[in-house]
């Protein structure tokens, strides 16, 4: 291997090295078996898009002389240097979403400027489609996913209904269940098409690159995988409600994982047909003009591409240093759940969805005949992917895919239980008697162990003094959910007040 391969390949070395950080920390995300485990294959879609598109383009573009990497070393370095504040402020929390993009954008300009300095301008254009397609292994903005999960289950839903019915069973959709007769059928996240429909739009994505083809037919593969992720999830819904109605629990245990992978694969199936019938091969060979430049050989100053390399190791180092010796970690007074009567399991079903390490559910009756219900669940830890369910699974966003909407009264409680202090958000539902006490009020607290300042609680403080405390530390990923729900009609001052009855009867220090 001669210098000039040794001295492009040492700053390739470099990038390569800040993309796996970077997907290192994507990678919660796709382990957290939800909406986005397809994000394990984009890189790989991403070399076959770049090696497809290498190969177009230099049968089509006449060859230019090689420009060197010393003409663009400042703005080059100037661009890792811009990337060690985003870097820094990406690494408290890896699952706030906008730095990532951020994060991503950055690192594409990045490669993007490398290979044009590095390869010349003609494999800077092959790179570019690759590069954009990273994105999609993004986690989506969590409003934009939110009501994209909800709008797709409650049309699989009506669906359903409506094509039971067709079936001959008289069924009614009521919230994001259906009742037929003495049955009800749940559609839960796993059963509204949303795995299916991104893992689809980023195939189509890859089909519309990968296979060249035009705007129009390009659009069609796109808007093709939209109905083939919802025609096939309404298929799989309702074989499996009709297993639910005609078969036993045992059957439809039997049966749920494998009708599930029968139409995902005959959607994937059925989209690379569509996208291949639409691919125009082309009938003779690319013209190449006669020019073909002496490509000029500059050879890289070695310690210039080593320069390189070693500041891609900038960012990593520098955000290692800051938590490890910078900012030491404070205790935090735990607590834990004494339930004062019998407890049971949480349901599998949602155990699945939220994937606790432990929880339980009880109920403890309060005076004048009302009833709170208790949910308990938590994260020891060891599982970062997992515990982020705690922090995207709010009580609106659940217990709307039973169909209850919450209203988010924007009421925040401090409780206190000896040295322990939790905050509780307020949640009501239901239409209000005719003295506007709601029939169901829901008080959700999401406890994390925050080294940082050292409680859960927000201190407040100004602009600057909140962003100096988050980057004192690592969000933990031991967390806490204590979900109380007070059945019957009562103000807000009512509720507030059962409420830290309950905490104390419910809540231990330790």
């Amino acid at each position: 291997m001669n210098a000039f391969v040794i001295s492009r390949l040492i700053p390739c070395l470099g990038l390569l090295w800040l993309w796996t950080a970077f997907f290192y920390r994507v990678h919660l995300w796709w382990n957290q078996a939800s909406y986005y485990n397809y994000g394990w294959a984009v890189p790989l879609f991403c070399g076959l898009l770049w090696f497809r598109r290498a190969s177009v383009i230099d049968g089509h573009v006449e060859r230019e002389p090689d420009v060197g990497l010393t003409r663009g070393l400042f703005p080059l370095l100037g661009l890792l240097i811009a990337y060690v504040p985003l870097r820094l402020i990406a690494e408290p929390d890896p699952f706030w979403r906008f730095p990532l993009w951020l994060e991503s954008a950055v690192l594409v300009c990045l490669t993007l400027f490398s290979i044009d300095r590095l390869y010349g301008r003609s494999s800077a254009r092959a790179a570019l489609i690759p590069c954009m397609f990273l994105f999609t292994a993004l986690p989506w903005p969590a409003l934009l996913e939110t009501l994209l999960v909800q709008g797709l289950t409650n049309l699989v839903t009506l669906a359903t209904a409506e094509g039971l019915l067709w079936l001959g069973h008289p069924a009614e959709a009521l919230g994001h269940s259906i009742r037929i007769g003495e049955e009800t059928v749940l559609i839960n996240n796993a059963c509204s098409g949303i795995r299916s429909f991104q893992g689809l739009l980023a195939i189509s994505l890859f089909l519309f690159a990968y296979l060249e083809l035009g705007l129009l037919a390009g659009l069609a593969t796109v808007f093709f995988s939209v109905f083939a992720s919802l025609f096939f999830n309404l298929g799989r819904a309702i074989t499996l409600s009709l297993i639910h109605l005609l078969g036993t629990d045992t059957t439809y245990k039997s049966w749920h994982d494998a009708v599930g992978y029968f139409f995902i694969t005959a959607a994937f199936v059925s989209l690379a047909l569509f996208a291949r019938g639409l691919w125009k091969k082309p009938t003779k060979e690319p013209k190449i003009s006669e020019q073909v430049y002496q490509r000029t050989r500059l050879l890289v100053n070695p310690g210039i591409a080593c320069l390189l390399a070693l500041s891609c190791l900038l960012p990593e180092v520098f955000c290692y240093s800051w938590f490890r010796w910078v900012t030491p970690a404070k205790d935090v007074p735990g607590w834990h759940v004494e339930w004062p009567a019998k407890s049971k399991p949480i349901s599998e079903g949602v155990a699945d969805v939220l994937l606790f390490d432990y929880g339980a559910l009880g109920n403890i009756d309060l005076p004048g005949g009302r009833l709170a219900e208790i949910i308990h669940f938590g994260y020891d830890g060891s599982s970062p992917a997992a515990s982020i369910c705690s922090r995207n699974h709010d009580p609106a966003t659940c217990m709307g895919h039973y169909g209850t909407r919450l209203h988010d009264d924007h009421k925040e409680v401090l409780c206190k239980v000896d040295n322990v202090r939790l905050r509780f958000r307020h949640y009501i539902a239901g239409n209000p008697n005719f003295e506007g006490h709601h029939p169901m009020h829901v008080w959700w607290c999401p406890w994390v162990r925050d080294s940082r300042s050292g409680a859960f609680e927000d201190p407040g403080g100004s602009l600057f003094s909140k962003a100096r405390r988050f980057l004192s530390g690592k969000v933990s990923f031991e967390r806490k959910v204590l979900l109380i729900i007070l059945r019957g009609h009562a103000s807000t001052e009512q509720a507030e007040g059962e409420l830290k009855a309950v905490l104390g009867s419910l809540v231990r220090s330790g």
